[in-house]
């Protein structure tokens, strides 16, 4: 996979997960799964699996921010994590 490849499909995704873009987190996956299964159709026969993975990760952590700016206040962020069961 070309270098300018990998640098455009983070640049669109990068504009999709935008924090400051106020939309549901439901509506922005949907909208990336769209994007990435025809990305990912068109380089499934490369040999590009290590650039999917560190797609994936660098997209993860993305979404988390996302997910950290709409939780805006200390006592929604303990809510949240406390319904995702982690303990404290």
């Amino acid at each position: 996979m070309a270098d300018k490849a990998h640098k455009r499909v983070k640049r669109e995704l990068r504009r999709m997960t935008k924090r400051s873009r106020s939309q549901s987190m439901k509506e922005r996956i949907q909208r990336i799964n769209a994007y990435l299964r025809g990305w990912i159709g068109y380089y499934a026969l490369s040999d590009a699996d290590s650039v999917f993975k560190e797609i994936e990760g660098w997209l993860r952590h993305r979404l988390r921010a996302c997910l950290w700016k709409q939780w805006k206040r200390p006592r929604t962020r303990l809510r949240e994590l406390r319904a995702l069961g982690l303990p404290e």
